[in-house]
């Protein structure tokens, strides 16, 4: 009898069966679930879109800006990563240099070509009432010409193109509006993105490339 019931106790300890789980128990859970660590120099198109300045273009593409620490991310019609290093940040597109911002000590900085050659210079100001907050310049041989001047305007920000103004950019119940002195709207923007740089978008000299980088550099000195 002995015998019976030890092989009895041992088919049921071998047989794995256990408690069906309660009717109303929930989803399993995970614990301590391991981080996804980025590959090294990827940029991260989704933390950018969550978390970057919003804009949008009247066709209807749109795009975002990610300014985190000494890194800057451009995702959408343009998709650049631009890394730091003493007085440079170097912007790249599909691990290749596209073009390269040089900072000066004043606070101005100039975006250069991959080769080197200087495009556009901007110069920061701190306004009195009506001053101009910003101005970008054309890099022409060894000169800078005044090409756009940027000033608080009520809400928003003036955009004046060789002396004349060209438009505005207003403020909106849900951000900001880009309108041209004919009154038509050129891009949208998030509540975030408060940058007269959205003005840059007036400008048919500023090439669509250069566009974002201006205005990510714009944001991350705070203007």
């Amino acid at each position: 009898m002995r015998a019976w019931l030890g092989i009895l106790v041992l088919m049921v300890a071998c047989s794995g069966s256990s408690e069906p789980p309660p009717e109303k128990a929930g989803p399993p859970t995970l614990s301590s679930p391991k981080p996804v660590m980025p590959q090294a120099g990827a940029a991260s198109e989704t933390a950018s879109s969550a978390d970057g300045f919003k804009f949008s273009l009247p066709d209807g593409s749109k795009g975002a800006i990610l300014v985190s620490n000494s890194v800057i991310r451009v995702t959408g019609p343009v998709s650049l990563e631009g890394h730091r290093k003493e007085n440079k940040r170097k912007y790249t597109s599909s691990g290749s240099v596209v073009a390269e911002i040089k900072y000066y000590d004043d606070g101005a900085f100039k975006l250069r070509r991959a080769d080197g050659s200087g495009v556009w210079k901007v110069n920061r100001y701190t306004p009195e009432a009506g001053g101009a907050r910003f101005k970008v310049k054309k890099a022409q041989g060894g000169d800078n010409v005044e090409h756009m001047v940027v000033r608080p305007d009520g809400g928003g920000w003036r955009v004046d193109i060789d002396e004349l103004k060209v438009g505005q950019v207003v403020r909106t119940d849900t951000g900001f509006e880009v309108r041209s002195k004919a009154g038509e709207v050129v891009l949208t923007a998030g509540g975030r993105l408060a940058s007269g740089g959205l003005g840059l978008w007036l400008s048919p000299d500023v090439e669509a490339a250069h566009r974002p980088i201006l205005l990510a550099e714009l944001l991350a000195a705070g203007l």
